[in-house]
């Protein structure tokens, strides 16, 4: 019984794998990330970034340096949502960038507060 989990475990992070190449590819990124540290990255129990939990339905790998390529040593475990977040405010075709985004959100924490 073992086996056949693992095996497909194997066979969803090889289809994740290709998939994350394709897409790094074909929206000009390089991709040099062996599938070994792939796999090793998606044993990852928490967000390199936020320390967050991570679950199947919450897990990405993103580069740290969004300058550079999915190489070794640029790529790591990361919450789909800061994946997202970070996206957002790297995004030069958008006029969000960190200091209005943490503007924003203090802002918001204020409110939250309540104060």
């Amino acid at each position: 019984m073992t086996s056949r989990r693992h095996s497909g475990d194997d066979y969803k992070i090889a289809k994740a794998y290709i998939s994350k190449a394709d897409s790094a590819r074909a929206k000009g990124y390089g991709f040099t990330l062996s599938y070994t540290a792939f796999k090793n990255m998606c044993r990852a129990k928490k967000c390199y970034f936020t320390g967050l939990t991570l679950t199947p339905d919450t897990f990405s790998i993103d580069r740290v340096d969004s300058n550079k390529p999915y190489e070794h040593g640029n790529v790591v475990a990361c919450h789909r949502d800061f994946n997202n977040l970070k996206s957002l405010i790297e995004n030069p075709t958008t006029e969000i960038d960190l200091k209005k985004a943490l503007r924003g959100l203090a802002i918001t924490q204020k409110r939250i507060k309540g104060e």
